[in-house]
């Protein structure tokens, strides 16, 4: 069987993965600060015990999901830590998934493709550029993942980005979504599927390296995705609030869409839109 493992297993998409890994997977997970059944502590930032626990283990597949959501923790972790993960996995022949972002982008047009080269313009951003980087030239046959939002569909136990609509308005709190920031959000059981069946597959059959977009098949905006959300789990949307982030004065990515032309091409997943799901 082959040896998967899984950085970052109490997280999210790090959750979801380890619910749907199946043959033919021998399956190992790792936390750093909220234990999960069967896992294996580990620090990313400590290289000295990122490389013992992959001479341990000996994975054949390490799919790298683990990351810090204060800023305090972006370089330590997103930076350091992808690099270290990275020298582990060419220490012990293991293949690498690593987990990216679409705001390595702009957003100054969108639909950006993986021969697009990153601009990114938030300080997460540019750690993200890092520490694809840092992957790449440690590990050049790495597959550097680049995802856009990831959501769920339940309620009681959403996601980051559909928690903070759906608590505010079941709270009858004010909720500030822009409408001049578009992406493509995608189902956490498809970026899951997609991940998985990545890693399935055989190196001489993996014709792609280095970037790929793995997103959902829809652009809508973060107040579209809003009302999406409200609209799915029964909840009026009328109090969701449309601004823009130019009005704000904030500069943040504005379309930070993702052609996933080429992953849909390799993959059976389907990458499915957000209207689909939400339907």
């Amino acid at each position: 069987m082959m040896r998967l493992l899984i950085t970052g297993g109490s997280g999210y998409l790090g959750s979801h993965l380890i619910a749907a890994a199946r043959d033919p997977f021998e399956l190992f997970a790792t936390y750093y600060s909220r234990p999960i059944p069967d896992g294996v502590p580990l620090d990313v930032r400590d290289a000295d015990s990122v490389r013992r626990l992959f001479d341990s283990l000996r994975p054949d597949c390490v799919i790298h999901t683990a990351y810090d959501k204060s800023s305090d923790g972006w370089q330590a972790v997103i930076g350091d830590g992808s690099a270290n993960v990275a020298q582990a996995a060419r220490q012990v022949g293991a293949r690498l998934i690593h987990l990216s972002t679409d705001v390595v982008f702009s957003g100054a047009r969108g639909w950006y493709c993986e021969d697009d080269p990153p601009d990114p313009v938030t300080d997460y951003g540019r750690v993200k550029v890092e520490a694809e980087q840092r992957v790449a030239a440690c590990l050049p046959d790495a597959l550097l993942v680049r995802t856009s939002l990831i959501y769920g569909t339940l309620r009681d136990a959403a996601d980051a980005n559909s928690r903070f609509v759906l608590d505010g308005l079941l709270g009858h709190t004010p909720v500030t979504l822009f409408q001049d920031e578009f992406r493509c959000p995608i189902c956490v059981t498809d970026l899951a599927a997609a991940l998985l069946e990545l890693a399935a597959l055989p190196f001489d059959r993996l014709m792609v390296r280095g970037p790929l977009h793995v997103a959902g098949a829809e652009r809508v905006s973060r107040y579209q995705f809003g009302v999406l959300l409200a609209r799915y789990h029964g909840l009026d949307p009328r109090p969701l609030q449309a601004t823009t982030s130019e009005a704000t004065g904030l500069i943040r990515p504005k379309d930070c869409t993702l052609d996933t032309t080429r992953a849909q091409a390799l993959l059976r997943t389907r990458l499915r839109g957000v209207g689909e799901v939400l339907r």
